[in-house]
């Protein structure tokens, strides 16, 4: 097969095109519906974080597919072991995620009093939405590689 200048085989480029503009096409309808039902008076979340959620569900889904179709990384990617970045990454998101829910537990739990504080899980929603992805995108990761492995 031919390769491209990015290391990815022609069926790997054609799947990630597949999927790269059916995750487009799902989030214009998905920010369509929700300015729709914003339009109607349907107030889900507040308003920065209803995007954020609708475009971190469409990016989750899009790496889902990605790794399901063995399209998320190259050839020469796979061969390579880059325990170091990895090791650095999950580390810097832990320290995000503790930085966060601190964060979140003194405006929810601490200042009470303060009007409007305990009404918007906003950020809480999004944070939740973001963990859900993270967690599914580490348990479909491993399972994909476990079935190449004995392929």
């Amino acid at each position: 097969m031919k390769m491209n200048r990015d290391g990815f085989d022609e069926r790997q480029r054609a799947i990630r095109n597949k999927i790269g503009h059916q995750s487009f096409i799902m989030l214009y309808w998905l920010l369509l519906v929700e300015m729709s039902l914003s339009g109607f008076g349907v107030k889900w979340v507040a308003y920065p974080a209803n995007i954020m959620i609708i475009l971190t569900v469409c990016m989750i889904i899009y790496l889902v597919r990605l790794i399901m179709s063995n399209s998320y990384l190259s050839p020469d990617a796979q061969k390579a072991r880059p325990a170091v970045s990895v090791m650095a990454a999950v580390v810097l998101a832990a320290a995000l995620a503790a930085v966060l829910a601190v964060s979140i537990g003194k405006t929810f739990f601490g200042d009470a009093g303060s009007a409007g504080a305990a009404e918007d899980y906003s950020a809480l929603i999004l944070m939740m939405t973001s963990a859900v992805g993270l967690i599914i995108v580490g348990v479909v990761s491993p399972i994909k590689k476990r079935g190449d492995r004995e392929e």
